[in-house]
């Protein structure tokens, strides 16, 4: 599984909902497949930001809550306006980080070697699973969304089947950059596992530790002044110093990309923080309602069950990501 391969259905749902205006062409010259901007998926996404956003306010106008708790009340119409505001922000920096995503795909799709590679089934298993988790989590969102307001009669008094679709795109908004970021995570790990794999073969290759931490920071971008670089072909070619070179180049260009992933993520991860946290309230609060209006009848009514697969749902985006922050470093070692 290349990186085409592995990134592709996240690109495909992200350009769905209107995120990422990508195609994957292939060079006639060098047979390569790239990925560029579209004109016509440009505009799809932002028509379907424009209508998302009427579909939006005209479920806020339109939803009516049943219950007498002010409280309750209030909260609702804080996340419903605060989700409104969030995804917008994410639509408007993803597209306009677009360009950079597709220098970020396409730098590390270049990036071939017949060297040694560490760990190759490990990391062909941790794809297979990130890209069907991605997929399987998506969906269950989206399955769970609708039959919550299909079958949530205490609060809502219409527009249940209309609301559920409006906040299922709502939900996948949010998780389709968190899910890109965690997919080029897992490859930049495999590329600087990669180069310190044949490092280590190698003797006397540098007075000392370059090191690369991936953070949530805002960090200013460095624009890829580097030329596209790939190892030589046959590794029996190299000599230990010139392996050293190569690998040396690719660990600059690595660099560079992981300051721009930073720089393009970071403000969606913020949001997608914030917006989880408060999904995980509102849905907790809710929780304990049911529980002191239906007393003894808890277990016959299916809201509990929904609520219950929310609060799975959104902590388990916390789960992976903190998962991924403290277990990866991207580092060359000594």
């Amino acid at each position: 599984m290349d990186l085409h391969d592995f990134i592709n259905p996240v690109v495909f749902l992200s350009r769905l909902f209107g995120l990422t205006p990508l195609t994957l062409v292939r060079d006639k010259v060098t047979g390569n497949r790239n990925y560029k901007l579209s004109n016509i998926w440009l505009v799809y996404s932002i028509s379907f930001i424009i209508i998302y956003n009427v579909s939006q306010i005209v479920a806020l106008l339109n939803c009516h809550l049943l219950t007498k708790s002010y409280l309750l009340i209030k909260c609702f119409k804080f996340v419903c306006f605060s989700n409104l505001f969030y995804t917008n922000i994410i639509e408007v920096v993803t597209l306009f980080h677009t360009k950079k995503i597709v220098i970020i795909i396409n730098e590390l799709s270049f990036m071939k070697s017949n060297f040694q590679k560490p760990k190759e089934k490990y990391y062909r298993i941790s794809r297979k699973c990130t890209s069907y988790f991605s997929i399987l989590l998506i969906c269950a969102t989206i399955f769970v969304t609708i039959t919550f307001f299909n079958n949530f009669s205490l609060f809502f008094s219409y527009g249940n089947n209309f609301i559920g679709i409006v906040i299922s795109i709502h939900f996948t908004l949010i998780m389709l950059p968190y899910f890109q970021f965690i997919h080029l995570v897992i490859v930049l790990k495999e590329k600087f596992e990669l180069i310190n794999s044949n490092l280590k073969c190698t003797s006397n290759y540098l007075s000392q530790t370059m090191t690369v931490i991936p953070g949530l920071i805002y960090s200013r971008l460095k624009y890829f002044k580097s030329p596209v670089f790939q190892l030589t072909p046959d590794r029996s070619d190299l000599s230990g110093d010139s392996m050293i070179k190569e690998l040396r180049k690719i660990h600059y260009l690595l660099c560079e990309i992981t300051e721009a992933l930073n720089y393009v993520y970071s403000a969606q991860l913020l949001v997608i923080t914030i917006i989880s946290f408060s999904q995980i309230t509102f849905c907790s609060y809710n929780f304990l309602q049911i529980i002191l209006q239906l007393g003894f009848k808890l277990f016959e009514r299916f809201e509990v069950a929904l609520l219950t697969v929310y609060i799975v749902l959104f902590s388990s985006k916390y789960t992976i990501l903190s998962w991924l922050c403290c277990s990866t470093s991207f580092e060359v070692s000594e």
